[in-house]
């Protein structure tokens, strides 16, 4: 039994294939990464159990950020909320976060050095929601 070696154009079409097929998934990959960037950058988590409380603590008079202020996390006792977060600081341009917040009935309270703390009204939350407050705090 004889073995032919492949006719040259054959091998040069099979050659041909196979790089322009690489250069399709490469390129469909490229896109894919492009697309996962893209929808991660601009949505929220989801999240089928908790829902997000986020805002900023600024100074009254000059409505700048408020370095070492905290926000609290209240529940309808009026005690710090328990097996959760129940205390948020605020970073270097005065925003805070809870990310997984049960659904229930809350408060807020902002402190912060050398001002009056301040405390929300109660409100709601649902799951996958994200509820926003911002605090203005008076100095002392």
């Amino acid at each position: 039994m004889s073995v032919r070696a492949p006719t040259p154009r054959r091998s040069r079409v099979a050659r041909i294939c196979r790089r322009v097929g690489a250069a399709v998934a490469v390129s469909t990959l490229l896109a894919g990464c492009r697309a996962v960037k893209e929808v991660s950058e601009n949505t929220q988590p989801f999240s089928l159990t908790t829902g997000v409380i986020r805002g900023r603590v600024l100074d009254q008079p000059t409505g700048s950020a408020l370095a070492g202020a905290s926000v609290h996390l209240i529940d309808r006792a009026g005690a710090d909320v328990q097996d959760q977060t129940a205390v948020a600081y605020v970073d270097n341009d005065g925003k805070y976060t809870f990310p997984n917040v049960r659904p229930g009935t809350y408060r807020l309270r902002a402190e912060g050095p050398n001002h009056e703390p301040e405390t929300s009204d109660e409100f709601v939350m649902d799951v996958n929601m994200t509820f926003g407050r911002d605090f203005s705090l008076r100095p002392k």
